[in-house]
């Protein structure tokens, strides 16, 4: 990092945590990344000082930035995405009225049979559940104007609070407004994934963000290890 580098107002966490800059592997781990997503995050220097501190807290950059360029919606057509979705949920809302059809006629045959046969309650089960949750759910999130792939940053901020233990809200805004060109705040971003997160479909589930942090620290930690034993070196 620059040494005559100075961080703009508003960034003295920064200026507070000072981070060691990325190492050489993993910057050009990142460069590649960026060369496939056609973006630019390492840069900007207070990206790249954010993507720094999340790295040395232990998360995978990789990771945190793959889930956040999707949150913006980075080489995704979401148009096209709703579109496929709509016609998804029209699959959907037909197999939810055969099946609820279907369950009826069954029941009404095993009262001559007597069989006493339950898989009639599953599936009406499974029909009330594609019927009014998941396509409630569905069009609520991906379906809704302006909502992009927001449980993709639920995911980010899980990702980096199991890792280190906060959300480091100011890092991942950072990041957020490199990848969208946009400028987006710390409380901007707070307020986004805690309206989010009380819904109940889209982010992952505890297991799969542990997974993933758990693939970061198998992919970084020895690399960390190794440059933070390394002795400086001194000059005679």
């Amino acid at each position: 990092m620059d040494v005559n580098f100075r961080f703009p107002k508003g960034c003295c966490w920064l200026v507070r945590t000072n981070p060691k800059p990325i190492p050489e592997e993993v910057q050009r781990a990142i460069a590649k990344w960026e060369k496939s997503k056609r973006v630019s995050v390492l840069s900007d220097k207070i990206a790249a000082a954010a993507l720094a501190q999340l790295f040395w807290c232990g998360c995978d950059p990789l990771t945190v930035l793959s889930l956040l360029a999707n949150f913006a919606g980075v080489g995704i057509n979401l148009g096209h995405l709703r579109k496929r979705m709509k016609s998804f949920l029209k699959r959907v809302t037909a197999l939810s009225r055969r099946l609820e059809e279907d369950a009826k006629e069954v029941r009404a045959v095993d009262k001559f049979l007597r069989l006493e046969l339950e898989f009639p309650d599953e599936m009406q089960r499974f029909s009330s559940y594609i019927k009014e949750f998941y396509t409630e759910e569905v069009r609520s999130t991906v379906l809704s104007r302006g909502t992009g792939l927001q449980a993709e940053l639920v995911d980010a901020v899980q990702l980096v609070r199991t890792v280190t233990g906060r959300p480091h809200y100011a890092e991942l805004a950072e990041l957020v407004r490199v990848l969208s060109n946009k400028p987006i705040g710390e409380d901007n971003l707070r307020k986004q994934v805690d309206a989010f997160s009380t819904r109940l479909y889209g982010p992952r589930g505890p297991r799969q963000i542990q997974r993933l942090a758990e693939y970061g620290n198998a992919k970084w930690n020895t690399l960390r290890r190794t440059l933070q034993n390394r002795k400086p070196i001194v000059s005679r």
